[in-house]
């Protein structure tokens, strides 16, 4: 078979090694590839291309990279001549259908999906099942080589939009809230792109609202939730939401309520995700650096009275009023750091103060707030100061740190 590669980041960097020796490839690429990058291509015997052109239309199929948008002029060129096209997560179960011996779970949502997946994994392993968590995250699903009991798969909207066929058993579509519109143009693009899951799976898990759209769907509820069994670290309000659709996981998957509450004692959520860093001076420090839009802020705004918030870089919405109006009622006070967040939040009051740096940001808050929380939630892609989200989280840590120590 001759399957081109359009983009060759992770995913395909990962189906490329995996699968090199048993098919030709060329690999397309708008920017230039690396030297290690160029050596891989060598290893596999791969032609390649820096630019697109439309050789990457002379192939039997092609598996396009989830970052490439279908806005794009290369994205364009993929729909207008209608070949045969698929993401790498499609394209694995096509190459090795027998992977999971006792079922695959996809989890998409705008917000909490990588914790979910993390919860589920955490769960089936507790209960003696062997499991590879892999997609949307550090785990390309081609970097599976093995059988094991479950697959549970993190899915993107960008993935969903460009795969055709997912074999989900257990599908589950988190949450719904406007992000990413630079890669989809509209809100109702990046719907239609989440809502694929409910094609690809033979039962949805879902809450009301997304039912009520789609349809169809097993609803799970929150307040299904006993948060009494839950360990203190998973009692904010976005672990108990994720929790409820876990359980609801698990009912269909037929294991008794008890053992499921057993198996999360001991799990641990993903850094930068509403994790207490530190309290100093009577002041907790909590740190949401994951919170890239303004659905998250307002979510980790709900585990609160009120709290001191610290927002930060690079806001996607455009109609902000209402955010800014429930900010207002939820904080004493909020601390601007960048120029971009600056720039698109303006200072509305005196209450409303600006930082040039983390460490800066930090100072400020522990000195201003009344509340005694001071909040990391930063409501934006972190790309105006950060590499990711997670090194702003560490330079929140950092900051917390040195502030503790004088």
């Amino acid at each position: 078979m001759k399957i081109s590669l359009v983009g060759f980041g992770k995913s395909n960097k990962a189906l490329l090694s995996a699968l090199k020796g048993k098919h030709e490839f060329f690999v397309s690429e708008k920017r230039p590839f690396s030297e290690e990058e160029i050596n891989l291509l060598k290893s596999a015997n791969a032609e390649f291309e820096e630019n697109h052109s439309e050789r990457l239309l002379d192939s039997d199929i092609i598996i396009v990279s989830p970052g490439v948008s279908p806005f794009s002029e290369v994205g364009q060129m993929i729909i207008s001549f209608s070949k045969p096209r698929e993401v790498d997560v499609g394209f694995f179960f096509d190459q090795m259908p027998d992977a999971a011996r006792k079922g695959i779970i996809g989890v998409t949502g705008t917000n909490g999906k990588s914790t979910l997946t993390n919860m589920i994994c955490h769960v089936l392993k507790k209960l003696g099942n062997t499991c590879f968590c892999g997609g949307n995250n550090e785990n390309p699903i081609f970097t599976n080589s093995r059988k094991v009991d479950f697959i549970v798969l993190e899915l993107s909207s960008f993935q969903l939009f460009w795969a055709r066929k997912i074999p989900i058993d257990i599908g589950v579509f988190l949450n719904f809230a406007p992000d990413h519109l630079d890669w989809h143009k509209t809100l109702q693009h990046y719907f239609e792109s989440k809502s694929k899951i409910a094609t690809f799976s033979k039962v949805l898990v879902c809450p009301q609202d997304i039912k009520d759209k789609l349809k169809t769907g097993t609803v799970f509820n929150p307040e299904d939730v006993k948060e009494k069994l839950l360990p203190e670290r998973l009692k904010m309000r976005q672990n108990i939401y994720n929790t409820a659709a876990l359980l609801k996981v698990f009912e269909i998957l037929g294991v008794p309520e008890g053992e499921i509450y057993a198996a999360l004692e001991d799990f641990r959520p993903l850094r930068h995700r509403m994790e207490l860093v530190k309290i100093v001076g009577g002041v907790k420090f909590i740190d949401d650096s994951k919170a890239t839009n303004t659905h998250s802020v307002l979510s980790a705004l709900e585990n609160f009275d009120r709290v001191t918030l610290i927002l930060s870089g690079i806001i996607k919405e455009k109609d902000l009023k209402d955010f800014i109006k429930r900010v207002q009622e939820k904080t004493d006070y909020v601390i601007l750091l960048g120029e971009e967040v600056k720039e698109k939040l303006t200072l509305w009051n005196e209450r409303v103060l600006f930082a040039k740096s983390m460490q800066e940001a930090v100072k400020i808050a522990y000195e201003k707030t009344e509340t005694k929380t001071v909040l990391l939630s930063p409501g934006g892609a972190s790309f105006d100061m950060y590499k990711n989200y997670a090194e702003r989280g560490q330079d929140f840590v950092r900051a917390v740190e040195m502030l503790e120590n004088g």
